[in-house]
C-alpha cells in the first residue's frame, strides 16, 4: 500500500491504481507464456494401442515429471504474487522494477 502525498490529485491516484492493476496483469501474462513454453517442449506419446501409448509415455516420464515440478514452482510463485498484490492499491517507487526481478 502506498500513502500519497497531500498535494496529490485524485486523478493521479487513479492513474497509479491502474498502473498497479496493469502490473498484475503483466505478471499473469508472463506466467502464462512461461507455462506455454514449458508445455511446447513436452514429447507427445505415440502408439496405435493403449499399451503402446502407455509405454511411450513411460519412456518420457522424466520429462513429464520435470514439467510437473516446474509447473508447481511457477504456480506457487504466481499464487504468492497475487497474495502480495492483493494489498497493492497504487504503484509508486521501485515496485514496478522489483516485480521484474
Amino acid at each position: 500500500m502506498t500513502i500519497s502525498a497531500p498535494d496529490e490529485t485524485p486523478g493521479a491516484l487513479e492513474v497509479r491504481a491502474v498502473a498497479a492493476e496493469r502490473l498484475t496483469f503483466f505478471g499473469d501474462a508472463v506466467i502464462a507464456i512461461a507455462l506455454t513454453l514449458l508445455a511446447l517442449e513436452l514429447p507427445l506419446p505415440e502408439g496405435a494401442t493403449n499399451g503402446e501409448l502407455l509405454h511411450s509415455a513411460l519412456e518420457h516420464r522424466w520429462e513429464y515429471i520435470a514439467f510437473l515440478v516446474s509447473f508447481l514452482v511457477i504456480g506457487a510463485h504466481w499464487s504468492g504474487h497475487h497474495r502480495v498484490f492483493r494489498y497493492v492499491t497504487s504503484l509508486g517507487g521501485k515496485l514496478g522494477t522489483l516485480t521484474l526481478y
